[in-house]
C-alpha cells in the first residue's frame, strides 16, 4: 500500500546515478510522510562528510547546498526532489535527495556502479539514500 508520503522513482535516481547505462523502472523509495508544513531552513553549504551533524530534519533544507570532497557543490532540491551531476571528479556521479523529515541524503557512484560513498543527515536519510543507490544498481 502506498503511503501519503512522496515517492522518488528509483528509475530516475538510477538514471541520475548511473548515467547512460540504461536501467529499467524498478522499485520506488518513499519519502516519509510528515514533511508538510516544515519551515524553511536558513540557507547554508554543508560539507558532505559533515552532513550527519546538520540539523536539517527540523526544517526544509531546499536551497541549501552540499559540497562533495572533490569540491562539487549541489543545491538541495525541494522535498522529494533529486539533483545529480557528473561535473565533479572524473568517473563519479554525485547526487543529493531531500527526504523531508528524514533529512538529506547524498551519494557518489562511479561509472561502473561502484558506491564511492553514501551520507545522510540522519540514520534514516542515509538508509533511504542507500536503498535508492541499491535500487538503481539492480
Amino acid at each position: 500500500m502506498r503511503s501519503t508520503g512522496r515517492w522518488v522513482p528509483a528509475a530516475a535516481v538510477a538514471a541520475a546515478i548511473l548515467g547512460s547505462t540504461g536501467c529499467a523502472a524498478g522499485p520506488q523509495v518513499a519519502v516519509p510522510p510528515g514533511s508538510e508544513g516544515l519551515p524553511s531552513c536558513a540557507r547554508t553549504t554543508v560539507e558532505v562528510s559533515g552532513v550527519d551533524r546538520w540539523p536539517a530534519r527540523t526544517c526544509d533544507p531546499a536551497g541549501s547546498s552540499v559540497r562533495f570532497t572533490d569540491g562539487l557543490v549541489l543545491e538541495i532540491p525541494g522535498i522529494g526532489g533529486v539533483v545529480s551531476s557528473e561535473a565533479g571528479a572524473p568517473g563519479v556521479t554525485h547526487q543529493v535527495v531531500n527526504w523531508g523529515v528524514a533529512g538529506v541524503g547524498a551519494a557518489s557512484v562511479g561509472d561502473e556502479g561502484e558506491v564511492v560513498g553514501v551520507w545522510g543527515s540522519t540514520d534514516r536519510a542515509r538508509t533511504l539514500q542507500a536503498e535508492q543507490v541499491s535500487a538503481g544498481r539492480d
